[in-house]
């Protein structure tokens, strides 16, 4: 297959030569941008949302965290086929990279099918499994059975935005997101606010929105001009691809999903206090969204320019994409935390029902000052894990995100909870102690990989 001239091999030239500082900025920057839409658009939900009732805020947090475990699968395979297929372009193997493309495009939507045919039979006592509060269940199911259909579709979307990442082709995916989110916005205003519909068509917008992305990945994914054109002759799974993808990919998925898993589980535990803390919890982390959003960014581009190099075998320019993006993430962290405590007060009247009660708006104000800090040590952590993602020891990553969930988080909350009787702040204490507890482990997990690789390059020899 020849494509010399492309715009793709023109990126990679450009990953492996660049000066690296330039390249990791110039593959971020368009999903900085799309980033800030993003969070955006996701503010003005909030408010549509509050504009609505705090009950209706509280059930779409427990019901995102719910949709995020779901679709843990989907950003795995995204991750770890995005990784395969960069490594491939690296070393210019263009074939390879395409037939890697196409079984991870096709895996991403046979497993769409099987979440949708499960999980919508089910969606009730799956929900009552995972301790969701009656109330949210009575008040959000519609919401969730269209979000199992939206989630089918965002798997299939993971993929297609994870392979065009592994060309480094972000501005396609800034232009693409920026329709869709467009789409969306409309759709949301016209259904709340001109119709005075309820969530469940908050949703509707968001699937619809989706659906277009999903409609969009198709078409450029079996273009003749796309460098991984797909055919559905392809459709049939070989084993001597899908195999290397789910070894790689399957660590990421766990690790995704057992974080989201406990995110799940720590809205159970704070509807121990009400619905009304959930409510709080949820507005207090919106505070600051978009800045930290900027720092999570940064991640995006460190496993597709470590691949890539490594691909090429120029193992010391992979080395030292990690302390540039480190410092990127860090410092992008602590200026969302200097604007958050600044700017609260003018942000939290935007997203909180306008008949809140002041002790609700003292609540939320209570946990976003440990919250907020997590916009700084969840930078840490998503670089360090992307860093790892990127020399293909994904089983760190899964062991990091394990540390943090059932050693850092469930048994700090329980014992703040039957232990030491705190009221709802134990929530704060919880994410605050959990977030830097596992930022700190992430990195010196980090340092130690470095020297380890110092002192027996061959670690990650295994380039393609």
């Amino acid at each position: 297959m020849q494509a010399s001239g492309s715009r793709e091999l023109k990126l990679r030239q450009y990953i492996l030569d660049g000066k690296l500082w330039q390249v990791i900025l110039y593959i971020t920057y368009p999903l900085a941008i799309y980033s800030l839409f993003n969070h955006l658009y996701g503010f003005i939900d909030m408010m549509l949302v509050a504009h609505i009732g705090n009950t209706e805020i509280a059930s779409v947090a427990i019901f995102t965290e719910i949709q995020h475990m779901v679709t843990a699968f989907g950003a795995g395979i995204a991750s770890g086929g995005a990784v395969i297929v960069a490594r491939l372009i690296g070393a210019n193997k263009i074939d390879e990279a395409k037939k890697n493309a196409s079984s991870v495009f096709f895996l991403a939507v046979y497993v769409s099918a099987a979440i949708i045919l499960i999980l919508v039979p089910l969606a009730e006592p799956f929900l009552r499994l995972l301790g969701t509060p009656k109330d949210v269940i009575e008040t959000g199911m519609g919401y969730f059975i269209v979000q199992i259909f939206t989630t089918g579709f965002m798997t299939i979307n993971s993929v297609f935005i994870g392979l065009e990442k592994a060309k480094a082709n972000t501005r396609k995916i800034l232009i693409l997101n920026i329709i869709i989110m467009t789409i969306k916005l409309i759709l949301s205003v016209i259904f709340v606010y001109g119709f005075d519909l309820g969530i469940v068509w908050l949703s509707v917008a968001t699937m619809s929105a989706q659906g277009c992305l999903t409609l969009f990945a198709f078409m450029i994914l079996f273009n003749k001009n796309n460098i991984f054109k797909i055919s559905f002759a392809e459709m049939r799974l070989k084993w001597t691809y899908v195999w290397p993808i789910l070894k790689l990919s399957l660590p990421i998925f766990l690790g995704k999903f057992i974080f989201s898993t406990g995110r799940v589980i720590i809205n159970a535990m704070a509807a121990f206090y009400g619905t009304t803390v959930v409510a709080a919890f949820s507005v207090a982390q919106k505070i600051g969204g978009g800045g930290a959003q900027l720092a999570l960014v940064v991640e995006e581009a460190v496993p597709t320019v470590i691949s890539q190099n490594l691909g090429a075998g120029k193992m010391d320019r992979a080395k030292k994409v990690y302390p540039i993006a480190l410092g990127f993430g860090l410092t992008m962290g602590v200026f969302t935390v200097i604007y958050g405590f600044l700017l609260k007060d003018y942000i939290l009247p935007f997203i909180i029902h306008k008949d809140s009660s002041p002790e609700f708006i003292d609540m939320a104000i209570s946990l976003f000052r440990f919250e907020v800090f997590s916009k700084l040590t969840s930078a840490a952590i998503s670089i360090s894990l992307a860093m790892f993602y990127g020399f293909k020891h994904t089983k760190i990553a899964m062991v990091v995100n394990i540390a943090r969930l059932f050693i850092f988080r469930i048994p700090v909350l329980f014992l703040f909870q039957q232990v030491f009787k705190l009221d709802y702040i134990a929530i704060g204490y919880t994410m605050f102690i959990s977030n830097t507890s596992t930022a700190v482990l992430s990195v010196i997990l980090a340092i130690v990989f470095y020297i380890k690789l110092k002192r027996n390059p061959t670690m990650s020899a295994n380039y393609i």
